[in-house]
This record gives C-alpha cells, structure tokens and sequence, in this order.
C-alpha cells in the first residue's frame, strides 16, 4: 500500500507541476519579460488572465503540493485531495470560459485538459480506495 501512495503523490505532484508552468509563464509575461516562439500565440489568454486568477491558480497547486506531501507521508489526503481537485476545476472553468482561450487553443488541446481532469479524477478516487482500505483494515 505504500508503493501505491508514493505513486499517487507523484501523480499528484506531476500534475501539480504542469499547472504551475502557465502560471510562472503568464505571470513573467505580465512583469514584462517577452514570450516568443510557439508561445505568442498565448499572449490574449496572459493579457485577459487577471492576477486573482492566477493567485487562486497558484493556491490550487499548493493544495496539489500539500496532497502529495500527505500522501507520502502516509496520512489522509482524501478530504485535501477533494479541495484540491474541487479548487482545480474551478480555475479550469474560469479559464476555458474565456473568450481569449478558445480563440488561441485548438480542439485537441481543450480535449488533452479534459483528459487531465478525468486523470486527476481517477487519481482521487484511487486516493479514497486507499485510505478506504487503510480504515478497514485498522478497524480490524
């Protein structure tokens, strides 16, 4: 069982991590620091991205960072892993609502994110088995 919850928090974390970097992007971006290459054509998303946006992005990947932490520690994640991911989807409807994003992503990127929320939902409830059996077999 360890194995496994070592292995959910990498999961975690790596997912955690991919949702940091169009944060530290946009937020260099609008500190004035250039964007070239592929990553021009993000530039309406950065400027239509306002800073409480990218504050509660940042806030969800320290929740992302706290589950891992938890889950390798061996102590319930469960309860944070939902606020993680609850705070995750949120930030995710935000920004797919936006106008400046659905012009500069194509279909197959909105359904690359798609999948990445439906892994990180597999991902929770692999985190309530565990803890599930854990309970079980402690009460035992």
């Amino acid at each position: 069982m360890k194995v496994l919850r070592w292995l959910l928090a990498l999961a975690v974390a790596a997912y955690g991590l991919s949702n940091l970097l169009p944060i530290v992007s946009t937020t260099l971006y609008k500190l004035g620091f250039g964007m070239g290459g592929a990553g021009e054509r993000m530039i309406p998303v950065m400027q239509a991205t306002a800073w409480w946006e990218l504050v509660a992005g940042l806030a969800v990947v320290t929740l992302l960072s706290a589950t891992a932490w938890r889950l390798a520690r061996g102590r319930q994640a469960f309860g944070l892993a939902v606020l993680a991911f609850a705070a995750d989807a949120a930030v995710w409807w935000i920004t797919h609502a936006m106008a400046a994003y659905q012009l500069a992503v194509s279909e197959a990127e909105v359904a690359a994110d798609d999948y990445s929320l439906i892994g990180m939902a597999a991902v929770l409830l692999a985190i309530w088995l565990v803890e599930r059996s854990r309970s079980g077999s402690a009460a035992a």
